[in-house]
């Protein structure tokens, strides 16, 4: 090296020794690696993990084989019993906190055996900042047992703590402090000292920086639970987020009840392209959802589009299987008969031989199962925007027969040539009209839109609801601050072949007034006395400031808001001359 650099012969000495002494460390680095490099592998082997496994899941959920393969994997490298593995738990602290959470119930008792714990978690336990949400504000009590001066566990101190509690939590690494991190050894000794006092009590153990740093891992010496972060050691500095939870079972099972509802009305994918993270919002089939998640992609700020795509609804995908109760079922195994409808929808027969067993036992089930192939054949919106009903079959029918992954092409060259390239274009996919009749109330007294005679709409679910008396849509959409409803207005006056321009212009009118993002008109309706015109207002009281000026030089003698809430009255925007 002195050929190279001017480097004092001194130092190269001083160098030489220094890794002598080290030999013995990296001896056992070394045979740990191995050893654990060796574990993994085996674990990937007795979870038969194959491309199979590395294919995007659907959002469902169901049967997710590279889900419930990665659990597999880590309680095995880990020793336990199972293990909670996602990608959505955004940090280390996350998974703690789930995990706390999942096994601890208000009036029980949590006390850290190796002193105060990361400075995240102290807010998560309230012991620090605005306890709100925390585990104390919760009534979880919280007490903590300090280390000895050499940094070392008080285990007479641990003992008497441990009668009284339900949790013991031992933080592994040293964290920013400067006492020793834990050994593998000493954390059993940790849990054999505390059982011994408590044996109901739970040991759980912050391994962040500890997950195969030694041969075994604490859920192998007597740790009940033990999480810790993707992106420290097991992720390798590949995963940019996730974490895990790992030990016990019906620890596990009680930690993924917790997670699973942060999710439950939530439907999304994430993924990364190579360059962007990716955020898929998934309307599952409600047109209301849908027109929300337009609403959110089109304005989402641009700090967050300079670094993410969002995108609506699942894209076609080729080569897509699934598998559901043991069943590897296809797109190719899936025969269709399908035919044009009037407003240039399709009208779907399907049969699947494999699914047929099943049919017999569980046609909730079987539905699921097509309607996730159907999203993937011709993209989620695009199967919304076409598809006017779909019937399942128990035995083929008579005819020629396409299967499902063709039936994109047939859509696209009998059904809608002209609209299928923006087939699953989010604002274009929630604008398919369909036409309606109804028959006009001979009652005297009759409610609002009772004496409708036709109509068109492209949010079929709020007519339906407001008929039926169902609010179910309309609380979703008023818990996110926004309001579906109309306006109505009396026809006399009108001469008839006028009636659907006014309904326009008002429309027109109206959206002019308000400015973009205000309301996105759904439709509308004539009736023997009133016309109608729908709408999802996102800014209500704008639409309304708008709605009376523009009313208030219309040809109408009045006009109200109604929301679409069956037993509500409405509110008045113009007065006729006589009132």
């Amino acid at each position: 090296m002195t050929d190279f650099f001017d480097i004092h012969p001194r130092l190269l000495e001083l160098s030489r020794q220094a890794e002598e002494l080290c030999v013995g460390a990296f001896a056992r680095i070394a045979e740990n690696e191995e050893y654990n490099g060796q574990k993994v592998l085996a674990a990937f082997r007795k979870a038969g993990v194959s491309e199979a496994h590395l294919k995007g899941t659907t959002g469902y959920g169901y049967d997710d084989r590279g889900r419930e393969g990665l659990d597999t994997i880590f309680a095995a490298v880990f020793g336990a019993e199972d293990a909670l593995v996602r990608h959505t738990f955004v940090s280390g602290t996350h998974a703690l906190a789930t995990a706390l959470f999942g096994v601890l119930r208000p009036g029980e008792l949590l006390v850290s055996v190796t002193g105060a714990p990361y400075d995240t978690l102290e807010e998560t336990i309230g012991i620090r900042g605005d306890s709100d949400g925390s585990l104390m504000d919760w009534g979880v009590k919280y007490r903590q047992v300090e280390l000895l001066p050499d940094g070392a566990p008080d285990f007479a101190a641990i003992a008497e703590a441990a009668k009284e509690a339900r949790v013991i939590y031992i933080q592994r690494s040293r964290g920013y402090s400067l006492r020793p991190s834990l050994t593998v050894e000493v954390i059993g000794q940790i849990a054999q000292t505390a059982k011994a006092e408590n044996p109901d009590v739970i040991v759980m153990v912050d391994n962040c920086y500890g997950e195969l740093v030694e041969k075994r891992e604490p859920t192998q010496v007597g740790a009940d639970l033990m999480a810790g972060s993707l992106i420290k050691n097991p992720g390798g500095g590949i995963a940019s987020t996730g974490g895990y939870i790992a030990g016990r079972k019906e620890l596990v099972e009680r930690c993924a009840e917790l997670l699973s509802p942060a999710f439950a009305d939530v439907a999304f994918e994430l993924g990364h392209n190579g360059e962007k993270y990716e955020l898929i919002l998934v309307p599952e089939g409600d047109r209301t959802r849908l027109f929300q998640l337009a609403y959110f992609q089109k304005r989402a700020p641009k700090e967050l589009l300079d670094k993410w795509n969002i995108l609506v609804g699942r894209t076609r995908s080729s080569g897509f299987g699934l598998r559901m109760n043991g069943q590897d079922i296809t797109p190719e195994d899936v025969q269709v008969w399908a035919e044009k409808t009037e407003d240039n929808g399709v009208g779907l027969r399907l049969y699947c031989e494999k699914l047929a067993p099943l049919w017999k036992e569980d046609q909730n089930q079987v539905y699921h199962m097509i309607y996730i192939l159907l999203d993937q054949s011709l993209g989620e919106l695009a199967a919304m925007r076409y598809v006017d009903y779909l019937d399942i079959l128990d035995t083929p029918a008579e005819g020629a027969a396409m299967t499902l992954d063709q039936l994109a092409d047939f859509v696209a060259a009998e059904v809608d040539p002209e609209g299928w390239p923006q087939a699953n274009d989010p604002e274009l996919a929630g604008q398919r009209y369909t036409a309606y009749e109804g028959k006009p109330s001979e009652e005297e007294e009759w409610p609002l839109r009772a004496d409708v005679y036709v109509g068109v709409t492209c949010c079929v679910p709020l007519l339906k609801g407001y008929f039926q008396g169902d609010d179910y849509y309309m609380d979703r959409l008023h818990r996110d601050g926004v309001v579906p409803g109309f306006f109505y207005y009396p026809l006399d006056g009108v001469d008839r072949k006028e009636i659907l321009n006014l309904r326009d212009q008002l429309e027109q009118a109206i959206t002019a007034r308000c400015g973009e993002g205000i309301v996105t008109f759904t439709g509308g309706a004539t009736g023997t006395c009133y016309g109608y015109l729908d709408f999802i207002a996102w800014d209500l009281r704008t639409l309304l400031d708008a709605a009376v000026e523009v009313f208030a030089g219309a040809p109408v003698k009045w006009a109200a808001f109604h929301t679409f809430r069956f037993n509500v009255n409405g509110i008045g925007l113009k007065q006729s001359d006589e009132e």
